[in-house]
């Protein structure tokens, strides 16, 4: 439903039987829990998806086809793609949360800030965007999109991908141009756009402003910060879940001997920070254990997939 890049595999390792995996790109929807308590078991959607990619390990497969419908009824457009993998490597948090949330502005913050909080999507010094990081966004849709290559998966348009199937914003501020050609300029104007992107959603450009002339804020997203539960340490779903994808990723390509610097980078980032702050608190956590079970994670992955020789 949310799934990590190479997740179908895995699946079907643990499976060991020859059935057909589904993946989407990303759940659909934004559905919470009512309330703070789970017992209850009552959810409840808020916001639907413009689109959704998904993806079989069965070739024409007609339980794609009818999965595409069912998505369709619920007004969610469902674009299928060549295979699962292809649909793991078209989800929008892969690129977006590791440059914004696993460098060091905001994972300062989130395990040693005190005082107002950080949001999530606002320029330093309110949030963490800044130049820099666009180019390790920029860099990380490279490392990741080339790794995907090596095994026969088309590279996307990333800034057609953030525009027109997730938060699009005025052609005022990015051209219809600019997104169609952003495969084609250099670096340097790859990031420039970037950053214009993030900047005009600072605020939500198609709400209605009030009677000030302000818009609604769209980047206002409280960054959280680890906190204490029953007398232990919580690290919160965001960063937590990006280390983990990330770091499943990092590895994976490492076993077949591919560089993803950047990636790398990030991954080594929230594990300074959690060696960091694990000394001040006089704390152990032990990432032996999630470093073991990644490992068969890996060790199953390998079994059932080999890149493309280029």
């Amino acid at each position: 439903m949310s799934p990590s890049i190479g997740a179908n595999l895995l699946i079907k390792g643990l499976l060991n039987k020859d059935v057909e995996i589904i993946s989407l790109s990303t759940y659909f929807a934004a559905t919470k829990w009512k309330g703070n308590d789970r017992k209850t078991k009552i959810c409840v959607t808020k916001a639907i998806k413009k689109r959704i990619f998904i993806g079989s390990t069965k070739e024409a497969s007609s339980a794609c086809s009818y999965l595409k419908e069912v998505i369709k009824e619920i007004g969610v457009i469902c674009t299928i793609l060549p295979s699962a993998l292809a649909a793991e490597g078209r989800s929008i948090t892969t690129y977006v949360h590791p440059p914004l949330f696993l460098n060091k502005i905001a994972l300062t913050d989130i395990f040693f800030g005190e005082g107002p909080q950080k949001s999530m999507y606002k320029l330093y010094p309110e949030g963490p965007i800044t130049p820099m990081v666009m180019s390790n966004l920029l860099s990380v849709w490279k490392e990741i999109t080339g790794f995907l290559q090596s095994f026969d998966i088309k590279r996307f348009n990333l800034l057609k991908f953030l525009n027109d199937d997730n938060y699009p914003v005025p052609e005022e501020m990015l051209s219809r141009t600019s997104i169609e050609d952003f495969m084609n300029v250099d670096r340097i104007k790859q990031e420039y756009l970037l950053y214009v992107r993030y900047t005009a959603l600072l605020i939500d450009p198609f709400s209605k402003p009030d009677q000030e002339g302000r818009y609604f804020e769209f980047s206002r997203v409280p960054l959280e910060r680890v906190k204490r539960v029953e007398g232990r340490w919580e690290i919160p779903r965001v960063p937590l879940e990006d280390y983990k994808k990330l770091k499943l990723m990092s590895e994976l390509a490492y076993r077949v001997n591919q560089e993803l610097p950047v990636v790398n980078e990030l991954v080594e980032n929230f594990e300074e920070v959690v060696s960091l702050f694990s000394e001040k608190h006089r704390l152990h956590f032990d990432m032996d254990v999630f470093q073991k079970q990644l490992d068969r994670d890996l060790t199953t992955i390998l079994n059932h997939t080999q890149p493309i020789q280029t």
